[in-house]
């Protein structure tokens, strides 16, 4: 074929007819050009412009190239597919990158495909999307990962969200793959968001359990006077305890006594006995030729 936009005469009347289109065609053709037909005045090889070609001879016309293709000089006789990492553009004359959060496996494609939510492809140009390490969930804009809170976790990898620690447990770092048992002594609330420790147990409370979301509170003739108690202590003998304070426990008053320790109640001293001070664990007997009041335990009449 001529070298392009060199133009030769016409073939006269006599040697083509007006018709015979094709023969003018083959003589003015090779492969990533074309003539226009002869009877509209094509009279020149032509290349074919970027982002099109033809492969044979003798045409008429050239061919886009398919998306996901592309051929960026003129005179071109086929399409190169785009690299994975890459999508074909519009023009077909050149392939673009695929922008960080997407990617492309392929060759020869004309979209690039969004990591999936939990994934990400932190350059341009992946040809695959890394999934989010445990500890972490995936950004928006699929270009990496953040870690989870801390009092969160998550415990997978290609993961869209952390997940809350649930009831009787705690996270204390960011990043975390797995929550934390509260320890004895201390508990955790259910449906608390981030939590980052337990909760003692308050006075007159215990746990002696690990990863618990409540904490018990003290039998009546024990205390625990120490927040964070994984235990309550007993009452000695000459003392009791309260429903309304297990925070300590309370002398016996004269008159009354305690003689077993973790007592509820203080019993009062019987006929002919009698306790004076506080605390006492027994009472003792009236003298000989005194006696005891019902009135008052507290001592003894002559």
């Amino acid at each position: 074929a001529p070298p392009p936009s060199v133009a030769y005469p016409r073939a006269p009347a006599t040697e083509y007819a007006a018709e015979d289109t094709t023969a003018w065609a083959e003589l003015l053709s090779d492969a990533g050009t074309f003539s226009a037909a002869w009877p509209s005045g094509g009279t020149e090889c032509l290349q074919c412009d970027p982002g099109t070609y033809q492969d044979r001879a003798a045409s008429d016309s050239c061919m886009t190239c398919t998306a996901g293709y592309q051929a960026p000089s003129s005179g071109a006789t086929g399409c190169t597919a785009c690299p994975a990492g890459s999508r074909g553009t519009a023009s077909r004359t050149s392939c673009t990158q695929c922008a960080a959060g997407f990617a492309q496996d392929r060759e020869g494609s004309s979209e690039c495909d969004a990591c999936a939510l939990g994934y990400f492809s932190a350059a341009p140009a992946s040809m695959g999307c890394d999934a989010g390490p445990a500890g972490t969930k995936g950004k928006d804009d699929r270009t990496g990962c953040d870690a989870c809170s801390a009092g969160s976790y998550q415990a997978q990898s290609g993961a869209s969200s952390c997940e809350n620690c649930g009831e009787g447990a705690y996270a204390a770092s960011s990043e975390s793959t797995a929550c934390t048992a509260c320890p004895a002594g201390k508990h955790a609330r259910a449906n608390e968001s981030e939590r980052t420790d337990c909760d003692a147990c308050e006075a007159g409370l215990f746990q002696a359990l690990t990863g618990t979301s409540t904490c018990e509170t003290c039998l009546i003739g024990s205390y625990s006077a120490a927040v964070g108690s994984e235990s309550c202590t007993a009452c000695p003998a000459g003392q009791h305890g309260r429903a309304e304070d297990r925070t300590q426990c309370f002398q016996c008053e004269p008159g009354s006594y305690s003689a077993m320790p973790n007592q509820a109640f203080c019993t009062s001293c019987g006929d002919g006995t009698y306790a004076s001070s506080n605390g006492a664990t027994t009472c003792d007997a009236c003298e000989p030729g005194r006696h005891g009041r019902s009135d008052d335990r507290t001592q003894c009449f002559p």
